[in-house]
């Protein structure tokens, strides 16, 4: 593993110092979460580390990716643009070539994929201690039974917006 020594480094190099903080919790967690159910650890690193790498491009940065890799991925919400972008990022750039490792990375927002990994990756993205409210009760659910922690995490999520657009 010496040829990914500054993975670190680079995944901090594409975010804020705030987005990077999240980034190491939600790894953290997510590797936590992975362990339990002995799931590949290094699929979980790479995608976790990676899951928010496009979340600081423009708009139009997006827009121009999305154009090349996926136009149809436009007509999703804009705030799910950075995860599509982040896959491609990771496939062009990085040279991630697991497809299950890019499905996590697209699917981290809206978790529409219920491999394993993309749903430990979606659970510890919503659920990581950088978040501001108590996400126990969801974590001590997902080393259980992941699918039942990613149900329970994606009606909190979906209950979270809801509220947040009849304000």
């Amino acid at each position: 593993m010496n040829q990914e020594l500054y993975l670190e480094s680079l995944a901090q190099s594409l975010v804020s110092s705030k987005r990077f903080k999240h980034i190491q919790a939600m790894t953290k967690l997510a590797l936590s979460i992975a362990a339990a159910h002995h799931l590949n650890l290094h699929q979980v690193y790479l995608a976790a580390l990676f899951h928010d790498c496009a979340k600081s491009w423009s708009k139009e940065r997006m827009i121009q990716i999305l154009n090349v890799c996926d136009p149809n991925y436009l007509n999703n919400p804009e705030y799910m643009w950075h995860a599509r972008c982040g896959a491609y990022y990771a496939k062009k750039y990085l040279m991630i070539r697991d497809q299950k490792i890019l499905n996590a990375i697209q699917h981290h927002v809206h978790g529409r994929i219920t491999d394993p990994l993309t749903l430990v990756i979606y659970i510890a993205d919503k659920c990581d201690e950088t978040r501001a409210y108590d996400a126990s009760e969801f974590i001590e659910l997902a080393y259980k039974d992941l699918k039942k922690a990613y149900l329970a995490v994606k009606k909190n999520t979906h209950d979270y917006i809801s509220e947040r657009k009849a304000t």
